[in-house]
């Protein structure tokens, strides 16, 4: 089962895509907040390939290109230890696909796509500076947690949604 939406396709993330995700974690739009700026290494995106498959074969969740004519981003769910054992949501487009809805757009697709597959509440989190990402989850319906955790840039803001 793979997330759908009207204007991406959602392509599983595999082995096979590890230059074209290396490419855009180093972006540097992508990596600004996502990464905390960091220039990562393609040993670190081998080891997010490797996650992303031992939590699809656990839940059904991962993560995945989002294409649009071209690869635009990427996006999905990831375990960060830091924040909890809970996927989070996560989204990431290179600059020239900001500001057009799209990711209001995929985190609403792959929030769908959680509930569809059995799961009753997703998370999110999202750096405090972040404001376009903090609005893009809102309008998919999620909500602010009262908790925060600390991050690169202050606060780390989690948000939730639960199905209705």
């Amino acid at each position: 089962m793979t997330p759908t939406a009207p204007r991406v396709t959602f392509v599983r993330l595999t082995r096979a895509h590890l230059d074209v995700l290396h490419g855009l974690a180093v972006d540097p739009h992508v990596r600004r907040f996502l990464l905390d700026g960091e220039v990562v290494p393609r040993a670190w995106c081998d080891a997010v390939l490797e996650a992303s498959d031992a939590l699809y074969a656990e839940t059904g969740l991962g993560l995945y290109l989002v294409e649009r004519d071209e690869t635009i981003g990427f996006a999905g769910f990831h375990v960060f230890e830091e924040l909890g054992p809970e996927p989070q949501l996560v989204y990431a487009l290179t600059e020239a696909h900001v500001g057009q809805g799209l990711a209001t757009e995929i985190a609403r697709a792959l929030l769908e796509h959680a509930f569809a597959l059995g799961r009753t509440r997703v998370e999110a989190a999202v750096d405090a500076p972040n404001v376009a990402s903090i609005r893009v989850l809102e309008k998919a319906g999620f909500t602010r947690m009262p908790r925060t955790a600390a991050g690169a840039f202050g606060e780390t803001y989690l948000f939730e949604a639960t199905r209705v």
